[in-house]
């Protein structure tokens, strides 16, 4: 008796050795193993069975300590394996239970996939490293320093400082870039904010005024700033300065007008050096692109859409690109370098606003005289951007759920919302007719495009309408952007309503002999008066733009195109009645071109630009002195108006100049003055030569086009 029961567990210990063993995998998991191998369990996870015993079975229980081992080993394994099916992306398998495990087909299948994925992947990769090239250091820029000092006392926004004893560039040369002091920048910093970011609202102030902190953080503490920071705060402070008038000096800096005035040219160079530099070092930024934007605006206003402004578009447009700002909306995109631009957060609004800008300046552009005409660089269906929320940029705020404001209340995104449309139409028109196709523009489509714009008019939002109240009524909805609306609405209508007259002015003349056009005159002459009506209702507001409006070349741009409707009206239609009527109306609009001469040199420019457009086309006034521009002098002079007569064209050949803004204004304010009788006579006959796209084309060649404010 004594030995059965030793035999007995004899026979249950050997037995129990016998018995196979769960694997690695279930005896971390805990999972019931079939201890069959390989197991369900490593089947449907399509991975490797392993035995958890090495050894003979008979010495499992022996060694007990090499159990612990093997079980930790086995815990370790199977961490590694879990963290490599969430890098794979193997952890996506639905797990199934025992008594249904994967068929070895469709694990077969999962597995191929899988393989495919991770080729696809490896090969995407390897592209992007073969195609994408970052800046060689070997082509090392000059090196540059920034430093500040009183705005008075800067000369020049770069400079050249030689470290060793002869004053001769050497190794030791050096740029320097100047800022004014910090409390002047801020100074100037806000008053752009104030009365100038409404007109190219590409930043998010909040944004823009925390870069500019960092940048004087860093000079102080003798660090290196980003360049495309600087010239940030550069172009902001010639924009500036540019539209500096007195009150600003009272209310601002104590700054003379004409040294600021005369002081934005020289910040227009420091800025354009200082994207030059910044190209050559730390590569495209969104500031560098926002100080393109913001600087062409100045070089349109000062220079029109010429080769410097184009070359400053295009290569904002190119430095976007870069960035991949025209798929910012593209979340699957592996190319965007810059992980911070996705879509919800304050940089991605920005980078809608950079972007739409481009987008819609470059289809604007395609619509108007010039080498852009007719072409256009950004296409829509290559790229994925939305347009900017309207939203306010004191709403727009890190980690805050964006929520936009319906379009008829008013926000600083407003303007950039209209303008975007405005944009679209000059795409879709130009998609309509073709630069290269010798036949005549088709009138429907002209009728057709002019239906569209006039739906796109009645579609503003009541502030955006002329009649849309007044300061004090906008300040009742939101008094953060009133001031800024009321200039906006005045850009949109007259740049609209003079988009409007360019469309329908080559059919203008040609309605006089043909009945078929006479709606083309109608809608000029309905777009002229509404740009003198927005005109008139500015007037009447007391806000800053009101007083520098004329320094920008759209407005003067949107003023010509009314007066050359006018004026061609009374000598083309002399026989349509209201002729009185008619004739005031174009010496109102004189006038207003008179008075804005005194105020800014543009409409001296403008008054100049006439008379030379005008006498080439043969349009012509006896009596009319040829303007003459000083030597040396950056203000182009004006003819003396007492020396002007009022007598009618003379033979062919004759010395004649002429333009009804240049005559006295009690000749212009009496529609019996035979001034109008020698016009009409010079028009009559002269009408058949008139080359309108060439007229235009001349006038955009002087800084005419108004491309800034668009």
């Amino acid at each position: 008796m004594n030995n059965m029961p030793t035999n007995e567990f004899a026979i249950s210990k050997r037995s129990s050795r016998k018995r196979p063993v769960s694997c690695h995998f279930c005896r971390s998991r805990k999972l019931r193993c079939s201890r069959r191998f390989p197991c369900p369990n490593c089947t449907s996870r399509g991975i490797s069975c392993e035995v958890y015993a090495s050894q003979p079975p008979e010495n499992l229980s022996e060694d007990k300590s090499n159990s612990s081992t093997d079980a930790t080993t086995a815990n370790i394994l199977a961490r590694l394996q879990a963290l490599e099916d969430i890098v794979l992306q193997k952890n996506k398998q639905i797990s199934t239970p025992d008594s249904n495990p994967i068929p070895n087909d469709l694990l077969a299948q999962s597995r191929s996939i899988w393989g495919e994925q991770n080729a696809s992947e490896d090969a995407r990769w390897l592209q992007l490293e073969c195609s994408i090239q970052q800046m060689s250091c070997v082509i090392e820029p000059d090196r540059a320093i920034f430093k500040e000092r009183p705005i008075g006392q800067i000369n020049e926004g770069v400079s050249v400082m030689v470290q060793s004893s002869l004053m001769v560039p050497s190794e030791d040369t050096t740029k320097c870039f100047w800022v004014p002091l910090y409390q002047e920048s801020r100074c100037l910093v806000e008053k752009y904010v104030e009365d100038l970011t409404y007109l190219v609202h590409v930043i998010h102030i909040p944004t823009m005024r925390a870069t500019v902190d960092q940048l004087y953080r860093d000079i102080h503490v003798q660090k290196r700033p980003n360049p495309s920071h600087v010239a940030l705060l550069s172009s902001i402070i010639a924009n500036t300065l540019h539209s500096w008038t007195r009150q600003d000096s009272d209310k601002w800096l104590s700054l003379p007008v004409d040294g600021a005035n005369k002081g934005a040219f020289m910040w227009l160079k420091a800025t354009l050096d200082l994207l030059d530099y910044a190209s050559q070092t730390s590569g495209d930024a969104l500031e560098g692109i926002q100080a393109r934007i913001i600087v062409s605006s100045l070089v349109c206003n000062l220079e029109g859409v010429s080769p410097r402004y184009r070359s400053l578009l295009m290569t904002a447009i190119a430095s976007a690109r870069e960035l991949t700002l025209h798929r910012i909306d593209y979340q699957d995109d592996s190319t965007n370098m810059d992980r911070r631009t996705t879509s919800g957060t304050v940089e991605a609004e920005i980078v809608r606003r950079i972007w739409w800008y481009l987008t819609a300046t470059d289809w604007v552009l395609s619509h108007w005289e010039g080498p852009l005409k007719g072409t256009y660089t950004v296409n829509p269906r290559h790229m994925l951007v939305r347009k900017p929320s309207n939203i306010d940029d004191a709403d727009l705020c890190h980690g805050t759920p964006i929520v936009e404001w319906p379009m008829e209340y008013p926000t600083y995104v407003s303007y950039t919302l209209q303008r975007i449309r405005l944009g679209e139409l000059c795409r879709e028109f130009t998609d309509r007719t073709s630069i290269f196709g010798s036949e005549k523009l088709n009138y429907d489509i002209v009728l057709e495009y002019d239906k569209k714009t006039h739906d796109y008019i009645k579609g503003f939002p009541t502030f955006f309408q002329l009649e849309g109240g007044s300061l004090q009524d906008i300040e009742k909805i939101n008094p953060k952007v009133a001031p800024g609306i009321l200039t906006q609405r005045y850009i949109l209508n007259t740049l609209t309503y003079a988009h409007r007259c360019r469309l329908h002015l080559p059919y203008f003349a040609m309605g006089s002999v043909n009945p078929s056009y006479a709606f083309s005159r109608k809608v000029c002459l309905e777009a002229a008066r509404a740009v003198i009506r927005a005109e008139r209702i500015l007037e009447k507001e007391s806000i800053s733009f009101v007083r520098t409006r004329f320094r920008f070349a759209g407005s003067m741009h949107c003023l010509s195109i009314a007066i050359i409707v006018f004026v061609l009206d009374v000598c083309l239609y002399k026989n349509e009645g209201h002729e009185e009527e008619r004739k005031r109306e174009a010496a109102e609009a004189c006038a207003i071109l008179q008075n804005a001469k005194n105020d800014s040199s543009i409409a001296a420019r403008l008054l100049n630009s006439f008379m030379q457009v005008i006498q080439k086309h043969k349009v012509s006034i006896n009596g009319m002195n040829n303007a003459s521009t000083d030597e040396g002098a950056n203000v182009i002079s004006t003819p003396d108006l007492g020396s002007i007569t009022t007598e009618a064209a003379g033979a062919p050949g004759s010395p004649s100049y002429g333009f009804p803004g240049l005559v006295a204004e009690e000749s212009l304010l009496n529609p019996q003055s035979s001034y109008w009788d020698g016009i009409t006579q010079t028009f009559d006959s002269r009408t058949e030569t008139i080359d309108w796209n060439a007229l235009f084309f001349d006038l955009e060649a002087q800084g005419l086009d108004g491309g800034s404010l668009l």
